[in-house]
């Protein structure tokens, strides 16, 4: 099963997909089409019942990539969306971000790091950039 949605239909959807026995998070993939101006969610899941998986794509502009989160309907994808909130920036509204009053502002990255997310396509690693 796979269905392509809009990022206000993501948590009905993922309920949905839930009462339905797909409540094991497998994976959130975050594919950035530059020259289209988004990037795209895949989120998989899976129902152990009866062996099925369930993927659903959700398009953001980049410029703004937002999303709510579905942490709260299915805890398993949280790991996955900080993921996806360090390396390409999108950002999943009422996500719980590490705590900033430790001093943690980054999940996998450097804490200091304030650059372009290092999977999109638009990003130079510092040994490549002109000086």
């Amino acid at each position: 099963m796979e269905e392509r949605i809009s990022p206000n239909e993501l948590r009905e959807k993922i309920k949905e997909l839930k009462a339905k026995g797909f409540k094991r998070p497998v994976t959130i993939v975050a594919v950035d089409h530059i020259d289209e101006g988004e990037i795209e969610l895949i989120y998989m899941l899976h129902n152990v019942e009866t062996n099925e998986d369930a993927i659903i794509r959700v398009r953001v502009p980049r410029d703004n990539p937002r999303v709510p989160t579905v942490t709260d309907i299915l805890p398993g994808f949280r790991r996955r969306e900080m993921e996806t909130w360090d390396l390409m920036g999108v950002e999943f509204e009422g996500l719980q971000k590490p705590p900033e009053e430790l001093g943690i502002k980054r999940f996998l990255l450097p804490h200091d790091r304030d650059d372009i997310p290092p999977l999109r396509k638009d990003y130079v690693p510092p040994a490549r950039r002109k000086r």
